[in-house]
């Protein structure tokens, strides 16, 4: 009986995909992310609009349960503690330096939803050679703005995944193709909060695919509040007359959803008016401003044509600043009130959820 005693408190239960489902899809709190689709080894699950699914035997190898960042395995302290920052913000998550910044290159201003930072520090990172491939949500040949995730290996394959989408894009489903199709060794990983999280989860959790981890060179957080299914965001659209495949640019600014059709605003809204639009996940996320990203990167606290960018790691200083000092962005102070209202939104989404 001892011995039987002693068996039962050693043996370990390994987590599989469907320990996944159950504490997380079945739930409503996946958000599409796509990491457990590029941390399977076995190539056993695959995304699809409703979420992920099962397409072989799980090997429980565990790397899906710990890479997911609304898994009950996520440790918010192995997070926080990766990151080299001197400031600790609750609201704002711990970071080195914020500022306001835009590019200067006229390919990226063509095209740039605000500043053109993102876009630009891609194509800085390619060029330089410190990354040799960038993870993004391109858009789709086939439905008009519908985000698809996409191995950026070129100049114009960045440009062409510049812009915001609304639209959630399992983006993360492009490391395997990185990793596995293209066999790169350093990339970028540009996402949303949640997708920033799985991004840090690989780098530092211990179960989960650090394989994957090793390879990111940098993660790029973007600010989101919230985000709405492709479907939804075309119905709505429809409900006030707008033909999503006419629209040139979305946009969310002083609280108002904006549609575009060429230069001409055609629709200006309050943001609640989208609250039922909006995907159910997004309901439990308190970060605005990706706070486990190298660099967060988005509009609010800025000026017209500017981008805020809060710097929170050496690896992220390293990206930035080597943009700023070879000539890709230009740089200056954020004003006081910039700061603020950043607060002020990001501090409103974290009571809210």
């Amino acid at each position: 009986m001892e011995a039987l005693r002693k068996a039962e408190e050693n043996f370990v239960v390994l987590k599989a995909f469907n320990d996944l489902v159950l504490d997380v899809v079945s739930k409503d709190l996946c958000t599409k992310c796509g990491m457990c689709v590029s941390s399977c080894q076995v190539h056993a699950i695959s995304m699809t609009d409703e979420g992920p699914k099962s397409v072989g035997p799980c090997r429980q190898c565990e790397a899906c349960y710990y890479g997911c960042p609304r898994s009950p395995a996520t440790s918010e302290e192995l997070l926080k503690a990766s990151l080299s920052s001197e400031k600790k913000d609750d609201i704002l998550g711990s970071y080195n330096k914020i500022v306001s910044a835009r590019t200067v290159l006229s390919e990226v201003k063509s095209v740039a939803q605000d500043g053109g930072v993102v876009t630009t520090l891609l194509i800085y990172a390619l060029e330089e050679g410190l990354i040799d491939g960038g993870i993004v949500a391109s858009k789709s040949t086939i439905e008009a703005w519908k985000p698809v995730p996409k191995v950026a290996l070129s100049i114009n394959d960045v440009l062409e995944a510049a812009g915001t989408k609304y639209s959630n894009c399992p983006s993360l489903v492009a490391l395997k193709d990185a990793l596995y199709g293209y066999d790169l060794s350093k990339v970028c990983v540009v996402g949303v909060p949640c997708q920033v999280t799985a991004a840090r989860n690989v780098k530092v959790q211990p179960k989960a695919a650090r394989k994957i981890g090793d390879k990111i060179a940098f993660i790029i957080g973007l600010f989101c509040m919230e985000s709405f299914p492709h479907v939804k965001l075309a119905q709505f659209l429809t409900s006030n007359g707008i033909d999503i495949a006419k629209v040139s640019k979305f946009d969310i600014k002083e609280g108002k959803f904006r549609v575009y059709m060429g230069d001409a605003e055609v629709l200006s809204v309050p943001i609640r008016n989208l609250k039922d639009y909006a995907n159910r996940f997004c309901e439990t996320c308190r970060d605005l401003t990706s706070w486990y990203a190298d660099v967060s990167v988005g509009a609010i606290g800025s000026g017209r044509d500017w981008s805020t960018v809060i710097v929170r790691s050496d690896e992220g200083a390293k990206l930035f600043d080597g943009a700023v000092q070879n000539g890709y962005l230009e740089v200056k102070d954020i004003e006081s009130d910039g700061i603020e209202s950043l607060r002020k939104i990001a501090k409103r989404k974290a009571s809210k959820n």
